[in-house]
């Protein structure tokens, strides 16, 4: 898409029309959820930009682009553990027949600290793989103020 972008031109695309619909059991939707499928997906293009148009795009831009795409891999990979420990949770409280305050408190406890350990982890890899500047840092603004709306 860079490449048509680059070759042909872009336009601007009201978000209305730029939509798409990605359904279950489709490539694009496993792209989106699953890291391993992301990266099959972005690491061809990666080898291109680095060999064959090299010379089209910036080793910074291609550095950035690699990062970004690596943070969405990391990202998604978080989110696989959150789910899988929210699961685990779930699956202690069954194991801990009577609930006790005790037992109440302690998953508690070990929730707070799977959030506060994926937490760090989000921005590690946000800080270690994303440039910060003012767009990034607007962009979070506006999406965390979009879902408050919501």
């Amino acid at each position: 898409m860079i490449l048509m972008a680059l070759n042909y031109g872009v336009c601007f695309i009201p978000q209305e029309l730029g939509v798409h619909r990605v359904l279950k059991n489709s490539r694009s939707s496993a792209s989106r959820s699953n890291p391993e499928t992301h990266l099959q997906e972005v690491s061809p293009m990666w080898k291109l930009m680095d060999t064959t148009y090299a010379d089209r795009f910036p080793p910074r831009f291609r550095k950035s682009l690699r990062g970004r795409h690596l943070y969405e891999y990391g990202a998604m990979a978080s989110e696989q553990c959150e789910k899988s420990l929210e699961k685990f949770l779930v699956e202690i409280k069954t194991s801990l027949d009577s609930r006790s305050v005790i037992d109440h408190l302690f998953c508690i406890g070990v929730r707070t600290a799977i959030k506060a350990q994926l937490f760090l982890i989000k921005a590690y890899l946000f800080f270690r793989l994303r440039k910060i500047n003012i767009d990034v840092l607007m962009r979070k603004i506006y999406r965390r103020r979009n879902r408050t709306k919501e």
